[in-house]
């Protein structure tokens, strides 16, 4: 449903087009909305990249719209989806988070549905006649649930249904409709993935070309893992580059995808189609660093701070271009802020059909016909994010962010407050010298957010349950948290500028670095090293705040992929001030290693911690997802 909520606003403003100078748009025209997967907002090149080759992109931009404050519907894959596809802001959505459902059998895995009764822009195109099209990622419910895609208003289906199953470039299997189609062996052309997603995303248009149709082309790419066949050129002509492997790979993932991408604009010239028919391109949120991923290495977030699951600009801001020859004015660039959601009303006003009620969207179509003057604006745009908990929110040049989110009410945990006009790379927090602005922007925050069981925001609290070292169980979002002896009384501190300073063992080769622990990302671990041979316990690594803090408390999560390898069940914790002399101040063993644990300690100034881990639940490894420590900031 989300993702066809993206294609409809952006098929609606572009269908409009630009009035004047070219002919009159079609009723119903063709709408193919691209949107890949974790490209930042600067590794194309129409907005600023310099080393990975995009020329075919940045034709587009030249031939038609860029919008340069765009946004997603937030920071990570399955909420943006869900605003893409419903017309909705992520506070008021369904999906918050990514919500994962296992199964013992692969092709029953999958991600927490979207409700029957959610419309979708697919449905809404197909109450207008199109033939409709879902080829790529879903991510909005496991097969045969409610949310699966055939129920969701799509006629056709080709690609990952689940988005864990879509980590794989070489998956082995892939679904049409409702069938396991089986791909080739990984490192072959028959089976990547990637190939595959475009050959039928071709096919559906040559199909269906004297049909009105909708095509949403969900690519994968450059989401991890990083993986090309070894000669497919968009790869091979970067292999005399002095870069590491794996930005190798990284470019050539995105210089392949550009390509087909131009590869669909020449099939629509081919057909005598490409005058009535809208293309858009975006990505469903920041660049992530997974799979050997750097994003310093190719500026991925271009002038902006942050990356995928940040609240900053490099996490939510993301590409646009819209192509529509003959309607939209070529070369066209704009400031206007739009976001995912607000393709439904675009696209319905264009199919002549009627939004669904109390949206959040705006429809874009004066924009796209060049009035920008009398195109109506957003109050605020607003995000939020669940597991790790976070929200935004823009109005007008001003942002106000909580980089953590405990609590609905906005009194409860520190927001940061930036002006993008002045100061767009957001270094300097405005908090603090405008008050009375951030009182304004905690009134905005309770508006746009409407509660959720599923995903609520919610704060740690005092439990009754037990586990086996006999530590009280609590439990936030979902997570069970152990909390060793007692619960700290400060709040959770905020991950500014940190940085791990010592690490004695860690598996650099896979990305597996102790910097992870730092990063606010439960996706990505530190895990000691393990090949070409293993370090046992202990291990140890070293935090620099970059200022003295009170600390009264520390927290350890475990990797979420199921496995649970390293989980720690005996550690130990130090503070220091000159990196020199460090005290312990605090000792956990546990019987049964918990996912999500806490311990408290008597308060003290520091500026440095580290933590020493001393066994695991498989005695060899140490394994850490996510390094937490509460108190408050001097």
């Amino acid at each position: 449903m989300m993702n066809k909520y993206v294609c409809s606003i952006l098929i609606a403003s572009m269908t409009l087009g630009f009035s004047g100078l070219y002919a009159a748009e079609p009723s119903k025209p063709n709408i193919i909305f691209i949107m890949c997967d974790d490209l930042g907002y600067g590794q194309i090149g129409a907005y600023g990249q310099k080393m990975i080759q995009t020329p075919r992109i940045d034709q587009m931009a030249q031939e038609g719209l860029l919008l340069t404050d765009y946004y997603s519907g937030t920071s990570v894959c399955a909420p943006s989806r869900a605003a893409l596809m419903t017309g909705h802001h992520v506070g008021h959505t369904f999906i918050r988070g990514n919500h994962e459902i296992r199964s013992e059998i692969p092709q029953e895995n999958g991600q927490l549905p979207i409700p029957d009764a959610t419309i979708t822009v697919a449905e809404k195109m197909k109450e207008a006649g199109y033939v409709t099209a879902l080829v790529g990622k879903w991510g909005l419910g496991f097969p045969g649930s409610e949310g699966d895609p055939m129920k969701q208003g799509f006629d056709f289906f080709a690609g990952y249904n689940c988005q864990r199953h879509a980590h794989n470039y070489y998956p082995g299997w892939v679904w049409r409709n409702k069938e396991v189609i089986e791909l080739g062996a990984k490192g072959t052309a028959e089976g990547y993935s990637h190939y595959f997603l475009t050959r039928e995303a071709r096919s559906f248009i040559s199909e269906n070309r004297d049909k009105p149709f909708f095509l949403y082309l969900a690519y994968t790419i450059p989401h991890s893992h990083l993986e090309i066949p070894a000669d497919e050129p968009c790869y091979t002509m970067y292999q005399d580059k002095n870069w590491p492997q794996p930005q190798k790979i990284h470019a050539g993932m995105i210089s392949l995808m550009d390509k087909d991408v131009g590869g669909i604009m020449d099939l629509l010239k081919e057909l005598g189609i490409d005058k009535r028919t809208l293309v858009v391109f975006t990505s469903d949120n920041g660049p992530h660093q997974e799979g050997g991923a750097k994003p310093s290495f190719f500026q991925d977030s271009g002038p902006l701070r942050g990356i995928k699951r940040d609240m900053y600009e490099g996490g939510v801001r993301v590409p646009f271009v819209a192509w529509w020859p003959g309607v939209i004015e070529p070369g066209r660039r704009s400031d206007h802020i739009g976001a995912h959601w607000d393709l439904m009303p675009t696209a319905c006003e264009l199919a002549s059909v009627p939004p669904p009620p109390n949206i959040d969207g705006i429809s874009y179509v004066p924009l796209l016909k060049g009035n920008e003057n009398s195109q109506p604006k957003h109050p605020y745009v607003y995000f939020e994010l669940h597991r790790p908990d976070k929200r935004g929110l823009r109005r007008g040049d001003w942002v106000a962010l909580q980089p953590v989110t405990s609590n609905a009410d906005p009194d409860i945990d520190p927001i940061e407050l930036y002006n993008l006009k002045e100061d767009l790379a957001q270094k300097q927090n405005l908090a603090s010298q405008y008050p009375e602005k951030v009182s304004e922007f905690k009134k905005w925050m309770i508006e746009a957010h409407t509660p959720s069981k599923e995903f609520p925001f919610k704060a740690v609290v005092p439990g009754v349950k037990k586990n086996k070292a006999g530590s009280a169980a609590n439990t936030i979002n979902s997570e069970t948290v152990f909390f060793h002896d007692r619960k700290p009384t400060g709040k959770r501190l905020p991950k500014r500028g940190w940085k791990v300073v010592t690490v004695s063992s860690e598996s650099a080769f896979n990305g597996r670095t102790a910097a992870t622990t730092i990063d606010e990302n439960p996706d990505t671990w530190w895990h000691t090293q393990f090949k070409p041979s293993t370090v046992p316990h202990p291990h140890e690594l070293v935090i620099d705040l970059q200022q003295t803090a009170q600390i009264d408390g520390l927290g350890c999560r475990a990797r979420n992929d199921g496995i649970g390898t390293g989980t720690l069940s005996q550690f130990e914790v130090y503070i220091s001030n000159d990196l020199q002399s460090f005290t312990k101040v605090a000792a956990v063993e546990f019987a049964s290693p918990p996912a999500h644990c806490v311990v408290a300690f008597t308060p003290v100034k520091a500026r440095y911690v580290k933590l020493k881990t001393l066994d695991s639940g498989n005695g060899r490894f140490a394994c850490v997802a996510e390094i937490d420590l509460y108190g408050s900031e001097n």
